[in-house]
């Protein structure tokens, strides 16, 4: 009961981070519009990316040797935000 409690736990730390990371991209959204698009890149790469570190931070062990984390939940978010280019790129270098 202990193991599944830890389970529900990490998944719960994982999934207030991506509503964290709705939350801060609907707030840069307006303020994005007026910028240039290399402005935009770069700020969508570092909120992705902050939020991608934490959510590998934050991993969850199910059984000794055996850890899960919020690392494929974001490849698709970022492949849903910036193409399938930009997927296979961060797929590839597996952050």
């Amino acid at each position: 009961m202990n193991d599944t409690l830890l389970i529900i736990k990490g998944l719960s730390q994982n999934i207030f981070l991506f509503i964290t990371l709705s939350f801060v991209y609907s707030l840069l959204l307006p303020y994005l519009r007026r910028t240039s698009s290399l402005a935009q890149g770069l700020i969508y790469g570092v909120t992705f990316s902050t939020i991608a570190g934490l959510g590998m931070m934050m991993n969850i062990e199910l059984m000794p040797g055996r850890v899960i984390d919020g690392r494929i939940m974001m490849v698709g978010i970022c492949g849903a935000y910036g193409g399938v280019l930009c997927q296979k790129q961060i797929k590839d270098k597996k952050i």
